[in-house]
């Protein structure tokens, strides 16, 4: 079982790039959290996949079936970069750059599921903060506390860059 999908009519596609030296695996979670296999992806390779606003994905190891990535898919072109193994719990460095007028909270989804605020992004602004490959960081509108990005740390794309 997975974090369910929300519903949404916002029709949007998604990259899987596979950076690791083992094939991937693309499971879409429905609107009751189970799971669905969506595509194997083989090393080097990657997967565009039709979706929605706000549908959950997960990323897993073909062979040992280890989560590698999940989270809320939250924008049209989303990349999501499953990085070598080596570089899990990495140090990483993230730059959220807010080219809007709205503001923005940056909270940092800690392992045991709780959420730490950590900045407010004001329109204009950037924030950057060290963190750790596979740290998953939520960026929240500040006025209604609606999701707006799911980051997986070190599979962003551009690297390192989160534009608002």
């Amino acid at each position: 079982m997975a974090t369910p999908s929300l519903a949404s009519s916002d029709n949007i596609s998604v990259t899987f790039v596979n950076g690791r030296s083992s094939n991937i695996c693309t499971w879409w979670s429905d609107f009751s959290g189970e799971l669905k296999l969506y595509s194997t992806v083989a090393p080097g390779d990657s997967v565009t996949q039709n979706t929605f606003i706000n549908h959950f994905w997960v990323v897993t190891d073909a062979d040992s079936g280890d989560r590698l990535f999940e989270g809320y898919m939250t924008y049209d072109g989303q990349s999501v970069m499953v990085p070598d193994e080596s570089m899990t719990d990495q140090p990483h460095v993230l730059r959220f750059i807010n080219q809007g007028s709205e503001s923005r909270d940056v909270i940092w989804l800690k392992p045991d599921g709780q959420e730490e605020f950590y900045d407010r992004v004001g329109g204009g602004d950037t924030f950057t903060v060290d963190t750790f490959v596979g740290h998953r960081w939520l960026l929240r509108d500040t006025d209604s506390g609606n999701l707006i990005r799911d980051i997986c740390a070190g599979t962003e794309y551009p690297p390192n860059e989160i534009i608002l």
